[in-house]
């Protein structure tokens, strides 16, 4: 089986903008700016781009594995909401993917100008759900998979978003789901001009258990 796959119409319009409801703007506490992802890119870029904003929230059940807790009573409504698109992969894949072992969910927003630069987030599994793709030029927002390789990495991350070495590009659209085998991909999206988008997170399979505070 491949590596990576894209479900489509996994969640309906309404059912997705009920998911992006659950945040509240306001809660500053558990909204990020992806720092994480600068360290090592061409510093000119971010004349040109900003960063996206990450809503994170964690599952209480994962406590003991994961120090830094945030917005437990959110990541409890999220996993409700988002567990029929889980179940959709799960039994595609015959995966485990289950409420009690997902380690947590995060609502990523990109805005006009925005950019996710290359990086790998550590985990078995990741699910990137599509909630919201308004306006966006056929031409951006893709996702870009670089079969991962440490000798290959720095070449990626300093010739972003010009590196052409990328595997596969994928392009979602409101409702689809990427699955993907963390282990296998870097990641990252090309820049968006115009248009709002937001995508939520799921993880399964923590691989990196000493990650920073704001993970």
């Amino acid at each position: 089986m491949n590596d990576f796959e894209v479900y489509k119409d996994t969640i309906s319009r309404d059912q997705a903008q009920e998911v992006i409801n659950v945040t509240d703007y306001n809660d500053r506490d558990n909204f990020f700016l992806d720092f994480e992802f600068l360290s090592g890119v061409n510093q000119d870029i971010w004349q040109k781009y900003n960063i996206c904003e990450r809503y994170k929230t964690r599952n209480r059940k994962d406590a003991k594995n994961n120090p830094y807790p945030h917005n437990y009573d959110a990541f409890d409504l999220l996993a409700e909401q988002l567990k029929p698109v889980w179940e959709t992969v799960m039994s595609d894949r015959n995966l485990d993917l289950y409420i009690d072992n997902c380690w947590g969910i995060d609502l990523v927003f990109y805005s006009p100008n925005t950019i996710l630069t290359p990086h790998v987030d550590g985990f078995d599994t990741v699910l990137i759900t599509c909630l919201e793709s308004r306006n966006i030029l056929p031409e951006e927002g893709n996702l870009l998979l670089w079969q991962q390789d440490e000798s290959s990495l720095d070449k990626i991350i300093t010739e972003f978003p010009d590196n052409n070495d990328f595997k596969e590009t994928v392009h979602l659209e409101q409702g689809d789901t990427l699955w993907m085998d963390d282990k296998d991909f870097y990641h990252a999206l090309t820049p968006i001009t115009q248009g709002v988008r937001v995508t939520a997170i799921s993880r399964w399979g923590n691989q990196t258990p000493d990650r920073g505070f704001d993970y």
